[in-house]
């Protein structure tokens, strides 16, 4: 049989994680056709020297709210990226925590959105999880609200939609409006429909900090019994007093797992998060949005309450900007005042001539939607999680339009790039072959994509050629929009998105619906 492309002696790296090996791959149509050697092709790329493997997937990415800004998905298409998943951290489809797109009462958002992703021409592939802070905004909103019964039976019948619109799972944010103000109970009812669909649930946990293992075990008892696959998302330890503590989650994970329970986590290679200001507030002072925020700052009393919380150690929220600390929040976004974009907190305090948290208070009393980059997390810890075997490789990050008024995080330009140009390469803390298996076959799996992430004929012919050598990132974190470099081809469906390291501006990608696709 002849092949429509065949990519001739190249390094096969296959995503499973065995020893790369040597031979063509052919590609007929969408699919892998075989892998020999000898084949003969329409099309040849002659990848001496090259290696190959399956389009790499990001099991934690928020490009749901900016695809249809970017559709080409270049910063993510540059990194051989061919397949993303969005949706995460309790946000779905629309930044409802920044005051667009949803509202309460609007029901058929969901369905709504899917739709017009369907007919989005898109340069790599996007999944989508439904959101649980989405789910309970269009219910009752943003607000810290009690849900009555009917309350928690119209957020069923959604969830029950979204799996059926072709989610993955759910996500929840449950540091972040609404989800903070969220109870277990809530969270699990859903669970239980998502577990009935097969889904994942992918959970940015209540707490990374000084609860983070009482938040661990609240998302393990969430899922039990359910059928739902757990995913605990960017795990890592906020503030050095916990530093250690995902050993201890990492071998609970892994207690866990000899009873049965799919339980994983995931890691973006980088030691600094990226949120925002007001998401670092109590859940009080957040409880009635911006302009109950505004109008509680106005008495002397719950200022200085708040000053106080923001100061002291926490056993009832995270309180983020302290673990960070003032000298490591590094303002990145604010639409109302773009001059402190690159300061940090504690430079922002000073020119205020105030303490770093009324500096904070005062800051968002103007801005509610500030975005900071904040440290606070050990590198050594970091580089150990991403190590472990139960850990796969995201970003966390979104696709990036090419002009933008903000400072991106570089993971959204080498998340994928980094684990082989530096833990491979330099550093020689991951095998390849391991990299790329935490890249591709690991989350193709957790997710439900069981034709993608693996290069073996039958499956989507999602395929990335890159120089192992010359395979690098400019983006810094003073820096960061640029673009990897080094993957020479790529394939997604079987259509060509790269070409001499060149994107082809084909829009070979599409939505992907669980139990359609």
């Amino acid at each position: 049989m002849k092949n429509d492309i065949v990519i001739k002696n190249v390094r096969i790296v296959d995503g499973t994680g065995a020893p790369a090996f040597y031979g063509d791959i052919g590609v007929v149509g969408d699919k892998i056709s075989a892998i020999g050697v000898g084949l003969d092709g329409t099309r040849v790329f002659n990848a001496d020297g090259l290696t190959a493997t399956p389009g790499f997937i990001d099991i934690h990415n928020h490009s749901d709210w900016s695809i249809t800004l970017e559709p080409e998905a270049k910063n993510y298409i540059y990194q051989g990226v061919t397949t993303m998943l969005g949706g995460n951290c309790g946000n779905s489809l629309y930044r409802y925590s920044q005051g667009t797109g949803v509202q309460a009462g609007d029901y058929d958002a969901f369905p709504r959105a899917m739709d017009k992703l369907e007919n989005l021409p898109m340069g790599n592939n996007l999944a989508i999880l439904a959101g649980h802070g989405m789910i309970r905004a269009q219910v009752v909103g943003i607000e810290d609200v009690k849900l009555s019964e009917d309350d928690h039976k119209k957020m069923a019948e959604m969830m029950e939609l979204a799996m059926q619109q072709g989610a993955y799972g759910m996500s929840s944010g449950l540091i972040y409006d609404p989800g903070i103000f969220s109870s277990p109970e809530e969270i699990n009812r859903l669970l239980k429909i998502v577990g009935k669909y097969g889904g994942m649930y992918a959970t940015h946990m209540r707490d990374e900090s000084d609860l983070m293992v009482d938040a661990f075990m609240e998302a393990v008892n969430g899922v039990r019994g359910s059928g739902a696959r757990l995913q605990i998302c960017h795990l890592k330890g906020s503030g050095r007093q916990n530093f250690g503590l995902t050993a201890t989650l990492l071998d609970l994970m892994t207690y866990y797992r000899r009873f049965g329970m799919d339980i994983t986590c995931d890691a973006y290679p980088e030691i600094y998060c990226n949120t925002g200001v007001a998401s670092c507030l109590p859940p009080w002072a957040r409880a009635q949005a911006h302009e109950g925020f505004c109008e509680m700052m106005k008495n002397p009393e719950l200022r200085a309450k708040l000053i106080f919380e923001l100061d002291h150690p926490s056993t009832t929220w995270e309180n983020i900007l302290r673990d960070c600390t003032a000298e490591d929040t590094i303002f990145n976004d604010s639409t109302e005042m773009p001059e402190i974009i690159n300061k940090t907190l504690a430079e922002v305090a000073a020119e205020m001539g105030v303490n770093p948290w009324e500096a904070a208070i005062r800051l968002c009393e103007k801005d509610w939607y500030i975005g900071i980059i904040s440290g606070g997390v050990s590198e050594e810890e970091n580089l150990a999680i991403i190590q472990h075997p139960l850990t796969i490789i995201c970003s966390d990050g979104a696709v990036i339009p090419s002009e933008v008024d903000f400072k991106p995080h570089p993971r959204s330009y080498r998340s994928f790039a980094k684990p082989i140009y530096d833990f491979v390469n330099q550093r020689k803390l991951l095998t390849l072959e391991a990299a790329v298996h935490k890249m591709s076959a690991m989350p193709a799996q957790k997710i439900g994509l069981f034709d993608r992430g693996i290069l073996r004929p039958g499956m989507k012919a999602d395929i990335v050629v890159m120089d192992t050598e010359t395979l690098r990132s400019k983006a810094t974190y003073q820096d960061p929009m640029h673009y990897a470099e080094g993957i020479e081809t790529m394939l997604i469906g079987g259509g060509v998105t790269i070409e001499k390291g060149k994107f082809t501006g084909a829009m070979n990608g599409k939505l992907l619906r669980n139990g359609r696709d």
